[in-house]
């Protein structure tokens, strides 16, 4: 088995409990739920709805966190704090970080169930993000990992459903 930076196969296969399991299930993830996740945040981002962004983070943390790498589940933390905090700069930053190890991720697990991957929609997410909020240059960049213990603390209280 390859080992991968974003995709983590040993946390799926433990969640699922076996092999021919833990790929119908990433399979499943890939087809159905991938692409579907990303584009709601993104609308969601577009618009700075921070109630919808933490609603669609707190789905995303849950799904992506069968198979993903804790680097990406970091950073759905991060930007889950940055919208409790209301930081249009901080989540930005974060989203594009985000934006970047979900390609990662998406090549990943294309490797691994060995399709073939596109991420034009995650390039076109991320090129709108630049446009329309000024592009890396004007978002401050902030640190990956800041405050992941008080949400997870505070998420049972969010409220979101």
């Amino acid at each position: 088995m390859v080992n991968y930076h974003a995709f983590d196969y040993q946390k799926a296969l433990k969640h699922f409990g076996d092999e021919n399991s833990a790929h119908e299930m990433t399979k499943a993830f890939y087809h159905d739920h991938f692409s579907k996740m990303i584009e709601d945040l993104h609308y969601s981002m577009m618009t700075m709805d921070f109630t919808q962004i933490r609603a669609y983070l707190h789905i995303i943390r849950g799904t992506f966190g069968y198979i993903s790498s804790d680097k990406v589940m970091q950073l759905a933390v991060s930007m889950s704090d940055a919208a409790h905090e209301l930081s249009s700069e901080k989540i930005i930053a974060r989203y594009l970080k985000f934006l970047h190890e979900a390609k990662v991720l998406k090549r990943e697990v294309a490797d691994y169930l060995g399709e073939p991957v596109n991420t034009r929609d995650l390039d076109s997410f991320e090129q709108e993000t630049k446009r329309n909020f000024g592009g890396s240059s004007k978002v401050v960049d902030i640190g990956e990992t800041e405050g992941a213990n008080k949400h997870d603390a505070c998420c049972a209280g969010c409220n979101i459903f």
